[in-house]
């Protein structure tokens, strides 16, 4: 019996067409083509694995009752990946074929992805790798004072740029870094970190295409080509790069969309060896509202906190700053007393140097250097400074002491009981918690600890609060203790 396979794709297309919004119907069901019929076995071509994963995740319950319809009721599924419809909208972005074990629908139909070989031998032509040259004219997002020179080390990412700088230095062979997460909160320089990474990536490796992106951008960006029906073109564009940064991907909750095309696209882009960094509010374990298969991409990488900025780092920050715009005129004290002032973030001390230098223009004499009284009042009126400073070592000292029944001269000694160490260990916490003071100086204040022990001890209370919820309440208790004067 001859078959027109056309003639079957055009009912199914009818009864696709009835059954899904028409936005839908254009962006993912307009670019397929059934190419052949063997046996029981229909063959559909995709431009790529994202339009599989799409068809596969969303519209395969509408799919095969049209084709054992108009088809036969025992009917297999095929997609390949064709080599044409990609390049025909987006030249120089060679398509993909991969190949997939069988997934079961239904108990009955299978779904496959052939590869090259097979494609060939049901009329497909093999895909043809085309240079990337036309990347070099796309905007990167990269900000080339963002670098890793220009990035003040302190105790508060110290260990994030390590991780960065071992992240680039093995760039090649570190897998077990992708996806890597820069995680903090607000304003203290995931940002610029992770801008480093894509800059001396760019740098070592001239022929990777990195680009830098906003979630929120991206999530616009895909509801513009969903809307435009140019899906086609939007997966072209992206799943291209060697390198994709993306910045505060928490901004993917609640948004199941835009949640889908990226995970497919994650998953097409790490599957040809493409690398992805991340920066977040928040660390896997905490996200909500993000679907468990793209969570749990997140969390198989690797992932480096930023702290907020002690003492120390912001004083560095804003000499960094002044050196950078050419500040040369201050009083003494004036950095010293924004970076007392200014605890919130690096936003917050960007903020007021940027204020004093505004103040510094209007001033009739330019060479006068910005005074302290200036540099007081900018802070009085730009600054939201707590009525309650923050807690003092002493008192921290005391709170977690009574808390254990213990006193603080054991704490503060070498004694190596359990009891005590745990509770030096918390003391230490609640100090990087509670207060602006570097991890030196807590050790200094903590028994005579260096800032090695101080980061450990730290470390050893988060992961145990991670897994044990009653120590996890016991620490919040203390907190809230020392929060309220004990």
């Amino acid at each position: 019996m001859n078959v027109d396979v056309d003639a079957i794709w055009a009912k199914c297309m009818e009864g696709l067409r009835g059954s899904v919004p028409p936005d839908a119907f254009a962006n993912w069901f307009v670019p397929i083509r059934a190419v052949k019929i063997s046996g029981r076995d229909f063959y559909l071509s995709v431009p790529g694995e994202v339009y599989k994963n799409e068809i596969e995740s969303h519209y395969s319950s509408i799919i095969f009752p049209l084709l054992r319809q108009y088809f036969r009721p025992d009917v297999q599924l095929y997609y390949v990946y064709s080599d044409e419809s990609i390049q025909d909208v987006n030249s120089g972005i060679a398509p993909r074929t991969e190949k997939f074990e069988p997934q079961q629908y239904a108990g009955m139909q299978t779904v496959n992805v052939l590869d090259a070989s097979t494609q060939a031998a049901v009329g497909m032509g093999s895909p043809i790798g085309k240079p990337k040259s036309h990347l070099t004219q796309v905007d990167s997002g990269l900000k080339a004072q963002f670098n890793f020179d220009s990035f003040v080390e302190g105790d508060c990412n110290r260990l994030a740029k390590q991780n960065a700088m071992l992240l680039v230095n093995n760039f090649e062979n570190l897998r077990s870094y992708n996806p890597f997460i820069i995680y903090g909160s607000t304003g203290v320089g995931k940002t610029h970190l992770a801008q480093a990474i894509g800059i001396a990536v760019r740098e070592r490796y001239p022929n990777k295409a990195v680009l830098f992106l906003d979630t929120l951008d991206f999530i616009n960006r895909y509801s513009r080509a969903y809307h435009d029906n140019t899906i086609l073109q939007f997966i072209a564009f992206y799943q291209s790069f060697d390198v994709l940064i993306v910045d505060d991907v928490h901004e993917f909750t609640a948004r199941k969309g835009s949640q889908d095309i990226f995970f497919s696209l994650y998953n097409q882009l790490v599957s040809r060896g493409a690398h992805l960094i991340f920066t977040s509010n928040q660390q896997p374990v905490e996200m909500g509202g993000i679907r468990k298969d793209l969570l749990s991409r997140f969390k198989c990488g690797n992932s480096a906190k930023i702290e907020k900025p002690d003492y120390d780092t912001r004083l560095a920050i804003l000499r960094q700053m002044c050196l950078s715009c050419g500040v040369a005129t201050l009083e003494d004290g004036v950095l010293e007393y924004i970076a007392e002032q200014a605890t919130q973030d690096v936003r917050e001390i960007q903020f007021v140097l940027n204020s004093l230098m505004a103040y510094s223009v209007m001033d009739p004499s330019p060479s006068k250097a910005l005074s302290l009284d200036l540099a007081k009042k900018i802070v009085s009126e730009r600054v939201a400074v707590s009525a309650k400073k923050d807690p003092t070592i002493k008192a921290i000292r005391k709170v977690v002491a009574d808390f254990y029944g213990i006193s603080v001269d054991e704490m503060l000694s070498n004694c190596r009981k359990r009891e005590i160490v745990r509770a030096r260990q918390v003391a230490m916490y609640c100090a990087r918690e509670l207060t602006t003071l570097s991890t030196s100086n807590i050790g200094a204040n903590i028994g005579a600890k260096n800032h090695a022990t101080v980061m450990h001890s730290c470390k050893v209370v988060r992961d145990a609060k991670d897994i044990d919820s009653r120590f996890a309440k016991e620490l919040d208790s203390i907190l809230e203790l020392i929060r309220r004067g004990g």
